[in-house]
């Protein structure tokens, strides 16, 4: 089998530099771009020790560990072993996200049996480049969606409503752009399904007309209420305020996440 050596270090470099990156920039790390040229230089030269005899001692998990774990302490030693620690265990999964891709891909080039298994004998290099991007466009896509629903969740309130005998419970989130006020009690208003507050709303003859306006030019009207108690609580948030119930006919989450739209004067 033969070795091209410049094709090896050139490839693993490549490899070894995205993964770096894709490290740093997951985790919000300073990138001085010097240092991660240096550091895929270290994991590029040490692939020379799978193919030099004398050397593959080194190849053992014990220095593949240690060899990664500095590469990530090059890139990042100003922010202590603490910091070095935790780059480098996302490092690792990082390398195990994109062995996978690649061993998914070699499938398409090199022969495979139930009886025999696979041995990769072959992979293009335009395939190894197509894996270091879907393994950029996926770790990239999780963590993006995993900050989102973690800021989302922290604007979503447990709302109780309670006039005369009927209590109603359900989720609120909290509507930054949301700055319905009634005009006479100067109230905020808060923005429920209507099928929660129907029956509240039947039965109430004090009623209040909010006249609301859209991004898009669009008027109208609500009619709403005020309870009894308005409860809503979130994290650390557990408070009591007046505001006036207006209910909507439209579905405010497609996901049912939440059922009504807190205004931002209530917290």
């Amino acid at each position: 089998m033969k070795v091209y050596i410049d094709i090896l270090l050139i490839e693993n470099f490549v490899i070894n530099f995205y993964l770096l990156l894709i490290t740093l920039q997951v985790t919000k790390a300073h990138i001085k771009y010097w240092r991660l040229f240096l550091s895929a230089v270290i994991g590029s030269l040490y692939t020379l020790c799978i193919v030099i005899p004398s050397m593959n001692v080194f190849t053992l998990l014990p220095f593949k560990l240690f060899i990664s774990f500095l590469m990530i302490f090059v890139c990042c030693y100003k922010n202590g072993i603490v910091d070095c620690i935790k780059k480098f265990i996302v490092f690792i999964v990082m390398s195990f996200l994109l062995c996978g891709v690649i061993a998914f891909i070699s499938f398409y080039e090199n022969d495979y049996s139930i009886s025999d298994g696979i041995t990769i004998n072959k992979i293009s290099s335009k395939y190894i480049i197509l894996a270091v991007m879907i393994t950029y466009i996926v770790c990239f896509g999780t963590v993006k969606y995993i900050k989102d629903k973690i800021v989302f969740s922290k604007l979503i309130y447990l709302v109780q409503i309670q006039y005369k005998n009927d209590i109603v419970s359900f989720k609120g989130f909290l509507d930054t752009g949301n700055e319905l006020i009634e005009p006479v009690t100067m109230l905020p208003v808060i923005l429920v399904e209507h099928n929660l507050v129907d029956n509240m709303i039947r039965n109430n003859k004090n009623l209040y007309i909010v006249k609301y306006s859209t991004v898009s030019g669009s008027e109208g009207y609500l009619k709403g209420f005020i309870p009894d108690r308005i409860s809503i609580k979130g994290g650390d948030t557990a408070i009591e305020k007046r505001a006036v119930i207006c209910p909507c006919y439209e579905k405010l989450s497609s996901c049912n996440e939440y059922k009504a739209l807190i205004s931002r004067g209530l917290l």
